[in-house]
C-alpha cells in the first residue's frame, strides 16, 4: 500500500503483539515502523493523531482514532449488531460481513471466524482510497 499511495506504515499496539508485529515487518523493516509496545496510551493517541488515516480491527486504537477524529477504516467481525462497537462519528468506513448465518452469534471466541475472513484484502484498498 505504501508504494500505491505514498505512504509511511506505523504499527502500534501493546507490548503482548510484539511477535505479531515483528511478523508483519519481517521482509520490510525500511518501509515500515514497529511502535508495538513501546509507546504509552497517550503517546498512541498523538501518533493516531498526525496520521491521515488508522486500519485497524476493533480494538482500542480505533477508539483514540475517533477521539482525535482520525479517520478508521475498521474491519469488524459480526458478531455484535452493526454500530455496537463501531467508531463514533461519521468520518470512518467500517467493513463487515453480515450476510453470514452466524451473524449476531455474540462469541467471544469462533472455530472459523468467517465473517471477518471473507473480508477481502481488495475491500480495505477501496476503503482506504477515499482517505489517502
Amino acid at each position: 500500500m505504501e508504494k500505491d499511495f505514498g505512504a509511511k506504515i506505523l504499527l502500534i499496539g501493546g507490548s503482548s503483539e510484539r511477535s505479531s508485529g515483528e511478523e508483519i515487518i519481517k521482509d520490510r523493516r525500511n518501509s515500515i515502523v514497529n511502535l508495538i509496545g513501546k509507546t504509552s496510551y497517550m503517546e498512541s493517541a498523538e501518533i493516531i493523531r498526525r496520521c491521515n488515516l488508522l486500519i485497524s480491527n476493533d480494538c482500542g486504537p480505533v477508539h483514540l482514532a475517533a477521539a482525535v477524529r482520525t479517520p478508521v477504516v475498521g474491519i469488524y467481525s459480526s458478531r455484535d449488531f452493526p454500530g455496537a462497537w463501531h467508531p463514533w462519528g461519521i468520518i470512518h468506513t467500517v467493513l463487515r460481513n453480515d450476510s453470514v448465518s452466524c451473524r449476531f452469534c455474540f462469541k467471544t471466541e469462533c472455530e472459523t471466524m468467517e465473517c471477518i475472513n471473507s473480508i477481502t484484502v481488495e475491500q480495505v484498498i477501496e476503503a482506504c482510497q477515499r482517505y489517502l
